[in-house]
């Protein structure tokens, strides 16, 4: 075939194939989208490779090989950073609702009957009032940032209302306040790095201008660790006090414990990079981390970092040996010392 028809046809596959590409790249979800910037950057290396192999017949047969083996390389090696880059949050968090769940909370009217809650920007969750202390008085609130997998309709009526054994020191003297990250339960917003952050002050906000709010107690689990301690930072003079579960030091950690690669440079890939090491910094009120040796989800190594990172004058470590990561949902000795502490810091 003639060399001039060949780069002909070249072009005009690239081009038939270009726009319905682009356009998935732009408007398809976000596994298609890391899809059709896989196959983009494949087209690009081989027009590459067609290019060196046009130009260069006549240098030595080993400097072409050395030119096709560094495009193939770069190729692959942009495939796996874009692919990253758009699969990651598909693998750190899990948008859910529970119509069923939603439906049973809206139904209960005995009191204290939980209470849907909005904040401007669109945030959705619950507030669960304290059983012991009486409606129209300030009462002290426990702010809670769940696991990745983790609903408030479902959580709390399926867990926090039913398990009196395990919760019931919690929500005796304290309201107990869930907001949905963006895109679970009916929250709206953007979930990414900064709409999250953005939802975290969000309810803290909401949550302290409400009339019937003494004391706001922030308090996470898991990947909630990060955002409870960002709120705690940023709202350092409101905040009472900060209470985490299986707590990290930063989401390097978090992508290392998966595959140990994110290092140097590699850094750039973690786009949803909740910083808590450099948030503790900035954190006054009374601290407690709750980690475990068993932990398989959160290295007890960034735990202990973290723990060594808080500044304020009051920080205590309990180490929950023998849990391992979703253990620390329903374990009554856990959430028995989280009610202590948070009654002895409440006001």
């Amino acid at each position: 075939m003639d060399q001039k028809f060949k780069i002909l046809a070249v072009c005009a596959g690239s081009a038939f194939l270009a726009g319905p590409l682009i356009w998935l790249m732009l408007e398809g979800p976000d596994a298609v989208k890391a899809l059709a910037v896989a196959v983009i950057i494949a087209l690009l290396a081989a027009a590459g490779i067609f290019a060196i192999a046009t130009f260069l017949r006549a240098k030595d047969k080993k400097v072409r090989i050395a030119l096709y083996t560094a495009v193939v390389l770069t190729a692959l090696f942009a495939i796996f950073c874009l692919t990253i880059i758009n699969l990651a949050p598909k693998m750190m968090f899990y948008p859910k609702f529970s119509e069923e769940s939603y439906t049973e909370l809206s139904g209960i009217t005995t009191s204290p009957a939980p209470e849907w809650l909005e904040t401007q920007s669109g945030i959705r969750g619950w507030r669960i009032p304290a059983k012991n202390v009486p409606s129209g008085t300030k009462r002290p609130v426990i702010l809670f940032w769940g696991g990745n997998g983790m609903e408030s309709s479902s959580f709390l009526a399926k867990h926090l209302l039913k398990e009196e054994a395990i919760y019931g020191n919690v929500t005796a003297k304290c309201d107990f306040v869930f907001f949905d990250y963006p895109t679970y339960g009916k929250s709206e917003g953007d979930l990414t790095a900064s709409g999250i952050k953005k939802m975290a002050l969000d309810a803290f906000d909401h949550v302290s201008s409400m009339k019937d709010t003494g004391s706001v107690i922030c308090m996470g689990y898991s990947i909630g660790t990060g955002l409870a301690s960002y709120a705690a930072s940023e709202r350092a003079d409101q905040a009472s006090g900060l209470i985490l579960l299986a707590p990290y030091e930063n989401s390097y950690d978090l992508y290392n414990n998966e595959i140990n690669i994110f290092h140097g440079p590699l850094k750039l890939l973690v786009t949803y990079n909740f910083d808590s090491g450099s948030y503790a910094k900035k954190v006054t009120c009374p601290v407690t981390i709750f980690a475990s040796p068993e932990d398989e989800v959160i290295p007890y190594i960034s735990s202990r970092r973290l723990f060594a990172d808080f500044t304020s004058s009051s920080v205590n470590f309990v180490s929950a040996d023998g849990l391992k990561h979703n253990d620390f949902m329903d374990n009554t000795n856990v959430w028995t010392q989280v009610g202590d502490i948070a009654g002895g810091i409440a006001k």
